[in-house]
């Protein structure tokens, strides 16, 4: 092996992405390539990786507020559910969610129901699904704008 030769193999081809749809052809292959084994979970609904802010407050199974507001950042939406990570453990059943960072939506409230609970370093990933209304949060909760269900 000659001296060209030895130093063509330790040369390294590093490719710089230049056009906008090179771009998106390589973040759609990367989340092809990093999520794999997502795709065996054979969800009914696509997931959406979506990274913005919520605001959550925490109530019981009879629909009796049972703790204090907070605020806590998704991590995926699909038209069935949502996960977030949020600094402390959840430990009630339902959560009622507010998106205030959406124009179209922020004055409207969700009811989710945990399913999945899991410490992820230092947070907690919270996941569950969107649930229509349970009766007892339509007595308890009087408007959107009142989601501790305080009358007065």
């Amino acid at each position: 092996m000659n001296a060209a030769e030895a130093g063509s193999e330790k040369a390294v081809v590093v490719e710089v992405i230049q056009s906008k749809e090179e771009v998106i052809a390589f973040a759609q292959e990367l989340l092809n390539d990093i999520q794999v084994d997502y795709l065996a979970e054979l969800r009914a609904e696509a997931r959406c990786p979506v990274c913005t802010s919520i605001e959550a407050t925490p109530y019981d199974s009879q629909g009796q507020r049972a703790g204090e507001p907070f605020t806590a950042v998704t991590k995926d939406v699909s038209a069935c559910g949502i996960s977030f990570t949020h600094n402390t453990a959840i430990l009630e059943r339902y959560l009622l969610l507010r998106f205030p960072r959406s124009n179209q939506f922020k004055s409207r409230w969700i009811v989710l129901e945990v399913i999945r609970r899991r410490q992820v370093g230092p947070l907690w990933e919270i996941a569950g699904r969107f649930i229509a209304e349970p009766k007892q949060f339509k007595s308890n909760v009087s408007s959107p704008e009142d989601p501790a269900g305080d009358h007065g």
